[in-house]
């Protein structure tokens, strides 16, 4: 169920089919270029361990795709035919420039931080039609550039128990036509709760959560922002 990647010789001539989980092992880093293709069957994900790293090199033509096996009729693009691309904990100088993560559960799952610097640079990437959360950070360090996140069961975007958060010229819109959204396009808190007793609350800091020139928007019913 587990498979460990042999990122030294990942071969960049032919796209790739991952079931299960494709680990990224500590110490390694899984470099993808322009034009590689990534598809991803049902519950699969790629898993960046801690002291690995993800670092993806697109371009404005041929950028990096991460998608479902599946594309025949409705299935182009329905969500949730996938897990998510987890960067777990101590898991540093992951990057992506130049991305498409589309079809999937979660686009982007990041935790913790090491270091104090970001455990995530993405920029010029979209990530769309997610059954959950387009990016779902956790006390993460990310930092974002004219992305276009959009069309998610319930948050483009969720930055939860505390963290820092730079994002810049994006486009955060959701749009979810499946049923009824029942959270804002972007969702922050501050806080975590004791794994073994969910009424207990503890408070962490948001040290930032910036958006500057960004456009959130959508068709929730009330806020497309909030702090929950």
């Amino acid at each position: 169920y587990y498979s460990i990647i042999d990122c030294d010789n990942w071969d960049h001539s032919r796209p790739h089919v991952i079931y299960g989980y494709a680990v990224v092992d500590s110490a390694s880093t899984l470099r993808l270029y322009s034009g590689d293709e990534i598809y991803l069957a049902d519950q699969a994900l790629i898993w960046v361990y801690r002291e690995g790293s993800i670092v993806v090199e697109g371009t404005p033509s041929r950028p990096v795709l991460f998608t479902s096996i599946r594309h025949d009729g409705h299935y182009e693009s329905l969500p949730g035919q996938w897990n998510y691309i987890w960067i777990s904990p101590g898991s540093t100088d992951n990057r992506i420039d130049w991305a498409v993560i589309e079809n999937g559960y979660v686009g982007l799952l990041v935790d913790s931080v090491v270091n104090y610097k970001p455990t995530l640079r993405i920029t010029t990437t979209i990530v769309r039609n997610m059954s959950h959360a387009g990016i779902l950070a956790n006390g993460s360090y990310v930092k974002g550039d004219n992305l276009l996140v959009a069309n998610c069961k319930t948050a483009a975007v969720a930055l939860q128990r505390g963290g820092n958060y730079c994002m810049n010229n994006s486009t955060f819109v959701n749009y979810w036509r499946y049923d009824v959204r029942k959270s804002p396009c972007v969702v922050l808190n501050n806080y975590k709760t004791d794994p073994y007793n969910t009424n207990l609350i503890y408070p962490v800091d948001l040290e930032q959560a910036a958006f500057n020139n960004c456009i959130i928007y959508g068709n929730y019913t009330d806020t497309e922002i909030a702090l929950v």
